[in-house]
């Protein structure tokens, strides 16, 4: 018989959290586990203390492969699980003593292909921990199953991260669900396939671990400017997967929304060119907004320049400004930094939802151009942009020009 679950763990340089982490999963509630280590390229002494480890428990294993990043260590882990269910975490992270219990015995007794639960997220830079992370509570009751896709804003309503889920290995292996080998953005193809495929998921209210997001040199999180443009790839791969399991239909509202709203968060770490290149090219070239009938296609329109949302970013900026004159400190800066960059962001949904605009005229009639039905529509949707152009000149302006 197997085992219950499979941990698998990534690890690159984390020796100084190896013995808190060891000792939360000796701590377990559930014992009927295996750890399956990968050591992705780490130049400091990980694979020394996972061996030490390893060789006083037989549960952990350990596995050593060139850096590829967390992605493709998490493949690599794949290959040797051998558990009912796959639970992958941080090594970094704090897991609690029913971290794998609750989640097994909700995947139990629900017969669920993935169960959620939620967590705390401790941001060193702010100081502020946030609880009850992870998913809409709306959505998903307190240990009771539910068809994600009967959700219809199912993308809007959980995190990416994989590290409060698990997932029947049996669903994951039926449908060949493997996590992008990119730098960023690695888990958006493999955790909202999962949920997409899933006939039934599990959310647990309870924070059963404590994810620290830190912001040093080394991190990810702080490198994220430089590979901003992968976060399409992710996306791509999801809906290309979705349109062959005959998903993309149903799911495409809450696709669109999800691919908008993580364009908008990755450049607020930074944009550069290829960012706008990848994200353009697949706005106006690729599904799913290539094959859009004419309303369908204004709806997407509408809402890529959705003008609440671009005036709360830009209230967000002005406050941010004011609050880091004069306050040198490296939240403030960081803060303002990524404030302007989402500012940049929502200037690439506005070409883009131009784009769609344009394409969505080229459906009218040329004989409607004559209707004073068609002239006053014209100026109805032509108005309310002019004045956000207007008014974004004068914000500008006053704030020289930036």
């Amino acid at each position: 018989m197997g085992t219950k679950v499979s941990v698998i763990i990534p690890m690159y340089n984390c020796a100084s959290y190896l013995p808190e982490l060891f000792q939360a999963f000796r701590n377990q509630s559930l014992k009927d586990f295996e750890l399956i280590c990968v050591i992705d390229g780490a130049t400091d002494e990980t694979e020394a203390l996972v061996r030490s480890y390893a060789a006083e428990d037989r549960r952990i294993r350990c596995f050593c492969k060139e850096n590829g990043g967390a992605g493709s260590a998490r493949n690599a882990g794949l290959k040797h699980a051998d558990g009912e269910y796959l639970v992958f975490v941080d090594a970094d992270d704090q897991y609690s003593e029913g971290y794998l219990k609750e989640m097994a015995d909700a995947a139990d007794s629900s017969h669920a292909d993935v169960v959620l639960c939620q967590y705390e997220l401790h941001d060193y830079t702010t100081g502020i921990t946030a609880k009850d992370r992870g998913f809409n509570r709306d959505f998903f009751p307190d240990r009771k199953p539910v068809d994600p896709r009967g959700i219809p804003n199912l993308f809007q309503c959980v995190t990416t991260g994989p590290t409060n889920k698990l997932f029947r290995r049996a669903m994951i292996e039926e449908y060949g669900l493997r996590f992008s080998e990119t730098h960023v953005a690695n888990d958006v193809f493999f955790v909202l396939a999962s949920l997409s495929a899933a006939k039934q998921a599990v959310g647990i209210h309870q924070n059963l671990l404590h994810v620290r997001q830190r912001h040093n040199a080394n991190s990810i999180t702080s490198r994220r400017a430089e590979y901003t443009e992968e976060m399409v790839t992710g996306y791509r791969q999801l809906y290309r997967w979705l349109e062959a399991q005959a998903l993309s239909e149903p799911l495409r509202d809450t696709f669109c929304t999800a691919f908008l709203n993580s364009l908008s968060y990755n450049a607020s770490f930074g944009v550069n060119p290829r960012l706008i290149e990848a994200a353009s090219r697949f706005l106006n070239e690729e599904a799913p907004w290539k094959d859009l009938n004419q309303d369908e296609l204004y709806a997407v329109a509408g809402r890529c320049i959705d003008t609440a949302f671009i005036r709360k970013n830009i209230r967000n900026l002005e406050r941010a400004i004011q609050r880091a004159e004069g306050k040198p400190q490296p939240q403030y800066e960081m803060q303002l930094t990524q404030q302007k960059n989402v500012l940049t962001s929502i200037r690439i949904i506005e070409v883009v939802s131009e784009t769609m605009y344009g394409r969505y005229l080229e459906f009218v009639p040329k004989n409607a151009a004559e209707s004073w039905n068609y002239r006053i529509g014209s100026i109805v949707l032509w108005l309310p942009k002019q004045l956000y152009y207007l008014f974004r000149k004068l914000l500008l302006l006053c704030n020289g020009g930036s």
